[in-house]
């Protein structure tokens, strides 16, 4: 799981110093139905164009620890017994 690089830069209340930033999104918790929306438009400082790649992904066994956070319960049981127990 990657990390996006904010174009902001972002300033530290604690020390005052500048700083480049990056934000990443990890899941402690899985949902039973988990909804996916993809940013599906490009932006550049004059116009917009929509991005038409296709997309593939499995729709069962979906393998999600890549996307858990580190302390995630869902780490310490075999994902087979995850999908048993839903």
């Amino acid at each position: 799981c990657s990390s996006e690089r904010l174009g902001n830069v972002f300033h530290c209340p604690k020390c005052g110093c500048t700083c480049s930033a990056t934000k990443q999104m990890r899941f402690m918790n899985l949902p039973n139905t988990l909804c996916i929306h993809l940013k599906r438009f490009r932006w550049t400082r004059s116009s917009k164009s929509k991005i038409r790649s296709k997309i593939s992904f499995p729709m069962r066994n979906l393998e999600m620890r890549p996307f858990l956070h580190p302390n995630s319960p869902y780490l310490a049981a075999p994902m087979e017994q995850q999908q048993q127990q839903q």
